[in-house]
């Protein structure tokens, strides 16, 4: 088999700054006067502020009374509701006897 110059691959050296070179040794003569400096890393995100514990907490405190209150009553509207139908059931009954 033949070798050719398109079965030859050329090894490349790169620079930190871009620039690449062929041998290893410009890559060094580069770096000598190269003055590329890399970026700093991007800080870290600042963790999110916890939110005002007696401010909130009082509120939530409040929601959950006033959704208590809430469930309270419609309990008591349901057991309305039955009771009425039982006593209707039962006058039915009743009536039948």
């Amino acid at each position: 088999m033949i070798k050719t110059e398109l079965h030859k691959i050329p090894k490349k050296f790169y620079c930190e700054c871009g620039k690449d070179y062929v041998n290893k040794q410009n890559l060094n003569q580069h770096k000598e006067t190269c003055t590329y400096t890399p970026p700093p890393p991007p800080p870290p995100p600042a963790p999110p502020a916890p939110p005002a514990p007696a401010q909130d907490n009082t509120m939530l405190q409040m929601q959950m009374q006033q959704m208590q209150i809430e469930m309270q009553k419609l309990q008591m509207e349901r057991e309305d509701k039955r009771e009425e139908r039982r006593e209707k059931k039962d006058e039915k009954r009743k009536m039948r006897e």
